[in-house]
């Protein structure tokens, strides 16, 4: 494999997941979705960098050993608005808070698919289309306490991370 759709986000449960000696570049930034996960191993990939969203998700065990991690730090994508955020995301961004989940039935079909496909900042908001892409290193001694990733010295990967502000861009960069 090479890539994994963005709706594995979608399988809250997975408590186990293994993608060794694969083709994986990327990971989708839904992994951080994943709540329930305990176990993740993706050694022997091509991955360049891991998705920040896993920051939100308490894991036992993190195996990353044999990839590359060759992404460089800063801005990916500035997509921050001049002004207020427009009013479907800031609709969209209160019915997950609230955890609303309406159906096909109460709103448009386009509606219920741009509710799914919100993204968290590393400060815990919800972003959909105003956001920072990023690169930044995480530790991911936050994340597990059991970690294998290249050496025993080395903790940090370079993340891609979607935040929610130029307040949050400051703090999180910084680290």
């Amino acid at each position: 494999m090479e890539y994994l759709p963005h709706t594995l986000g979608q399988l809250v449960s997975l408590v186990t997941l293994r993608l060794d000696n694969n083709f994986l570049k990327k990971l989708p930034i839904s992994l951080g979705k994943l709540t329930s996960l305990k176990f993740f191993s993706a050694s022997n990939n091509k991955l360049v960098e891991l998705p920040a969203s896993v920051f939100h998700l308490r894991m036992e065990n993190i195996d990353v050993f044999g990839n590359p991690f060759t992404s460089q730090l800063g801005i990916v994508t500035n997509n921050m608005p001049k002004g207020v955020p427009n009013l479907r995301e800031i609709a969209s961004a209160y019915c997950v808070k609230r955890g609303l989940r309406p159906t096909a039935a109460d709103i448009p079909a386009t509606l219920v698919e741009y509710l799914q496909s919100w993204l968290k900042c590393l400060c815990g908001r919800i972003c959909y289309e105003s956001h920072i892409l990023t690169c930044i290193s995480l530790n991911l001694k936050l994340v597990s306490p059991a970690l294998t990733i290249g050496n025993a010295f080395e903790t940090s990967t370079p993340a891609l991370a979607t935040l929610c502000s130029q307040k949050c861009f400051d703090k999180f960069t910084k680290r």
